[in-house]
């Protein structure tokens, strides 16, 4: 039983510290087949290896030249199909009976790069329609199968950018970072996390100015940075947090108090919430003292 090797793999991963703008393709191993010259055969038992044969050779050539002249007629999908169909043939397990070894695509040396340009115009062409119709991430899909690294990492950032307060996006692209690492990416997705983070801290510091205390907003600013894992930035509103319960735990009030107990769980401050509930108590204590029941209760 012949099973045959899938000439097209799963995109690769980038080098760390390589910026995505010096990927060429020839480092996605998307593109595999282009850059194949022999093909393996066999069922796992006696492997043998088959060097490309003109036939091959001449697969290569007319999806090419099909590719080639369905695209210039504005037909990107049809072109899409025709690269589908015949790779198909080579990632496909077949028996004895239905494989064709002339059916397998090689393409020449001399090719390669005109291969793999024609299949990334055809790629940026279809995620340009799916953006166009707002099918962001299935535009993002379709450029990392066509290695179009930069235009998946520019759709991110502008999904990250424009749901502020929506960690999922930021989640997302963080993910995509570690995935394709590249500096100036996670550059820009720190300083939108930054932006976005203190749109609710600035929120939080005016309304706790007039006396209205809402810590669910740096709880907010906390899950940003938890989202692109910035602990420094983290740990700077967990800071403000702590500043202000110390500020509330001052007063007697049953609702401040409560404000900072809430303030002093953003940074899970244990110490610092023992202390106030000891405070609670001694302030609930002196109040039945005096019979005032209701507001020790």
């Amino acid at each position: 039983m012949a099973i045959k090797y899938a000439l097209l793999l799963n995109a690769c991963t980038i080098t760390l510290g390589m910026s995505l703008s010096s990927q060429a393709a020839s480092s996605c191993k998307q593109f595999a087949f282009i850059y194949q010259t022999s093909f393996i055969q066999g069922d796992g038992e006696g492997m043998q290896s088959h060097n490309c044969k003109e036939t091959n050779f001449n697969v290569g050539d007319n999806l090419y030249s099909k590719m080639q002249s369905l695209t210039s007629a504005g037909k990107q999908d049809q072109a899409l199909k025709e690269l589908d169909r015949v790779l198909a043939i080579n990632n496909n397990a077949v028996d004895d009976k239905s494989y064709q070894a002339n059916a397998e695509i090689c393409v020449r040396p001399s090719q390669k790069k005109s291969f793999e340009q024609l299949m990334q115009q055809i790629g940026k062409q279809k995620a340009a329609a799916l953006e166009r119709t707002s099918k962001h991430h299935e535009a993002i899909n379709t450029d990392i199968d066509f290695c179009l690294y930069e235009d998946a990492a520019r759709l991110h950032l502008i999904l990250a950018e424009k749901h502020t307060g929506d960690t999922s996006e930021l989640k997302s692209a963080y993910a995509y970072n570690k995935q394709y690492p590249d500096k100036t990416y996670r550059d820009k997705l720190l300083t939108i996390a930054n932006t976005q983070s203190m749109q609710f801290i600035d929120r939080e510091r005016k309304l706790s100015s007039t006396v209205i205390y809402t810590p669910t907003l740096l709880e907010q600013a906390v899950d940003i940075f938890d989202a692109v894992e910035d602990s420094a930035g983290k740990s700077r509103v967990i800071k403000i947090a702590e500043t202000r319960g110390d500020e509330l735990a001052k007063h007697g009030s049953c609702r401040i108090l409560a404000s900072a107990n809430a303030y002093f769980e953003i940074g899970n401050l244990k110490n610092k919430i023992a202390d106030l509930k000891t405070r609670a108590r001694k302030i609930g204590a002196d109040m039945e003292q005096q019979n005032n029941t209701r507001a020790a209760s």
